[in-house]
């Protein structure tokens, strides 16, 4: 284990495991700032990608309106956090 994935929590792991995954890209260049802007894989078909896995994941449902904050990894983890994650 790096000492970068050391330092993340459990929650961050996991969600730059997904979002490498879903994205196509490996772990280590998966940022708190990666976003929709830095990854020419985010679009749409994604997006729902990595809702789909997120909810399966965690055991969260994440309504329309969350759905559209998901912009970035540090989003990301923002409303998971919110959810109580």
């Amino acid at each position: 284990m790096t000492e970068i994935t050391a330092a993340r929590s459990d929650l961050e792991s996991r969600v730059f495991r997904i979002v490498g995954e879903v994205f196509g890209l490996p772990i280590e260049q998966v940022t708190m700032q990666t976003n929709h802007d830095t990854v020419k894989t985010w679009d749409s078909l994604n997006l729902i990608n990595l809702l789909m896995a997120i909810e399966v994941e965690f055991g969260v449902s994440i309504d329309p309106e969350e759905a559209t904050e998901l912009l970035s990894v540090e989003l990301i983890i923002e409303v998971l956090r919110e959810k109580k994650i």
